[in-house]
């Protein structure tokens, strides 16, 4: 049976601690590997409020919103890709959507060997009001995933 050996690592963050813990072990292994890394954070657009009339207002507000919320994740991916300790040459990308979708298609479209994240563990009702993005691409992803248990201890 052959060896895995992944060359394309896909590490999806969200900035919890949790996240740090799951990139720091996909920058261990794309070391190990000498496998390309790219560190993933996908923004979810909040719901906006129903504004009878004044659509163009808002879509303009939303639109510089929206620059400064991508400024500020952007800064959010550089800090903890430098906390985890990665090489310079790690691809970071931030981009909007479903965290799970994004974090599928890129994975397929971009032909990734292996998936590294967390899951925040959590169980009972938290996990079925919250869902779990880990679980969704646990069970859809084309490729292995690895993923890293979090606790609230």
């Amino acid at each position: 049976m052959p060896r895995f050996n992944p060359k394309k690592i896909l590490a999806p963050v969200d900035f919890s601690k949790f996240s740090l813990e799951a990139l720091r072990a996909a920058v261990d292994i794309s070391r190990i590997r000498d496998a390309e890394l790219t560190v993933l954070h996908v923004s979810e657009d909040p719901s906006l409020p129903d504004t009878y009339g004044q659509a163009s207002v808002v879509y303009a507000n939303w639109q510089s919103v929206r620059k400064e919320l991508q400024e500020e994740s952007q800064k959010e991916l550089e800090a903890m890709v430098s906390e985890a300790d990665a090489d310079q040459n790690v691809k970071k990308l931030s981009v909007w959507g479903d965290p799970a979708n994004e974090i599928l298609r890129l994975a397929d479209s971009d032909n990734y060997d292996l998936i590294v994240m967390s899951t925040h563990g959590r169980t009972g009702l938290s996990r079925l009001l919250m869902g779990s993005v880990a679980e969704q691409v646990i069970r859809h992803a084309q490729c292995p995933v690895f993923v890293i248990r979090g606790k609230d201890k």
